[in-house]
């Protein structure tokens, strides 16, 4: 199956990360997917707005860690190209010349909620729940929450949610502005 489907209403693209059975983790394959897909967005006039969604319960888990701990034994250069596609990804998203809305539902972590972030708009059903999964493991938020966070909710909220990995729900999200 496609990685990232791709659906057109008017002039709006609905961009949907297809990995459900691994709740929609960021392996190298979809990152390059969605890559290609921003990109035909961008390049096509009769787009005017572009919708990043994801199929199953939940928007992304993040990293495809599995991924990575095989490449890791595997002695291959995956880490390296999953970290230049994911920045390149994000700055793509946030400098597309168009609207971008996330739509997020179930979980939104790590990558995968800067990814959100990244996007001009981020709308959440109730379900939604947010948190800054790199702190679990000791690591800084490296796909661009470093930049997003504090533009969104300001520094005090942005060292809150880093350094506690605190666990966000929608209403918390909204109430600090960040959906």
């Amino acid at each position: 199956s496609e990685l990232a489907l791709v659906a057109d209403d008017g002039g709006v693209r609905t961009i949907t990360l297809n990995r459900p059975e691994r709740r929609n983790a960021l392996n190298v394959a979809l990152l390059e997917a969605l890559r290609a897909a921003v990109a035909d967005a961008a390049a096509d006039a009769s787009i005017r707005a572009v919708v990043l969604a994801a199929a199953g319960k939940g928007f992304c888990a993040g990293a495809d860690v599995t991924e990575w701990s095989e490449a890791v034994d595997g002695g291959d250069d995956t880490g390296i190209r999953w970290e230049r596609n994911a920045h390149a990804l994000m700055q793509e998203v946030h400098d597309l010349p168009k609207p971008t809305v996330a739509v997020l539902q179930g979980a939104a972590v790590g990558a995968g909620l800067d990814l959100a972030w990244a996007c001009d708009f981020r709308v959440a059903s109730e379900d939604a729940v947010f948190f800054c999964a790199y702190t679990w493991v000791g690591y800084n938020p490296d796909a661009g929450g470093t930049w997003f966070y504090p533009r969104l909710m300001g520094l005090e909220a942005a060292k809150r949610f880093v350094y506690t990995g605190e666990r966000w729900d929608a209403a918390t999200a909204k109430q600090r502005g960040l959906v």
